[in-house]
């Protein structure tokens, strides 16, 4: 069966289960969940989560990755909302509140201060911001998405990191090299990625320029890092050969902005966006 006729065929599927639900409970929120499902269908998006603990640097990669300091990144649990970047050629954001009214703007660091953390009464109000960015690596119906830390104090911004996993079709896990895998990351990708069936993981290994060159083996250390991810699943059979990037975000946003191509290429976010 070809692509178009298996897309065809469950599209069918979803519209009379639609139509069962409707006819019997008309559960809204189950209703709506079956639109954003055939939403994607449709558009045929590729949705990458970035997600992490509060400071592992995950709105400072963003930044990296999309070669500009857009995103609010703070020592704070910054990011109070979603926000899922794709492509367009001009630089756009929508705002998509809970109560379901909408609010336009420009994709600038500006416009996106105002749903940080630290105005955390309109945060609350919001369900996520659709970024409109032209960046190359997006083109191809890819949706890079800056969730707020799982480890964030704040119960409202963790469960919308939750809500949203669903939705995901990749995971890029930020470790912090310092640190990694810690016993509360290995418990969240456990019960809300593996349990969910969502194996497709990358870990970046964010934060690299915090260890001493001269004091640690960088190419041993990652290997180590490696391994502790292969013993931790190990019994589950996950990630027996996982993906692990190294990275420094904080170094590659500095280059960007002071067009140091040497701090860049230094950071390794040129190899990183490669490989994914």
């Amino acid at each position: 069966m070809s692509e178009k006729s298996r897309r065809e065929q469950l599209t069918n599927y979803i519209a009379t289960i639609e139509g069962m639900i409707k006819r019997t409970c008309n559960n809204s929120a189950i209703v709506e969940q079956i639109e954003n499902l055939k939403s994607d269908i449709q558009n045929d998006f590729f949705t990458v989560l970035v997600v992490g603990e509060f400071k592992r640097g995950k709105s400072t990669f963003v930044n990296a990755f999309l070669g500009e300091e857009l995103m609010i990144a703070d020592v704070l649990p910054e990011t109070a909302t979603i926000q899922a970047v794709m492509y367009e050629e001009k630089k756009t954001a929508e705002v998509l509140y809970l109560d379901g009214h909408k609010e336009s703007g420009v994709a600038e660091r500006a416009f996106f201060e105002r749903f940080s953390a630290k105005n955390s009464a309109e945060a609350e109000q919001i369900k996520y911001i659709k970024v409109g960015y032209p960046c190359e690596i997006l083109k191809n119906k890819i949706v890079l998405v800056d969730t707020p830390g799982v480890e964030d104090l704040n119960a409202q911004r963790v469960q919308v990191t939750y809500d949203f996993l669903p939705k995901a079709n990749a995971v890029i896990f930020l470790l912090d090299a310092t640190s990694p895998l810690k016993r509360t990351e290995k418990e969240f990708i456990e019960d809300h990625l593996l349990n969910r069936g969502m194996s497709n993981v990358i870990f970046v290994v964010n934060k690299m320029d915090m260890l001493d060159e001269d004091e640690v083996d960088l190419e041993a250390h990652l290997e180590q890092i490696k391994e502790r991810i292969k013993s931790a699943f190990g019994k589950n059979g996950e990630f027996e050969e996982p993906i692990v990037l190294p990275v420094s975000s904080r170094l590659a946003v500095q280059g960007i902005a002071i067009n140091n191509q040497e701090f860049i290429e230094r950071s390794n976010i040129n190899y990183v966006k490669k490989q994914l």
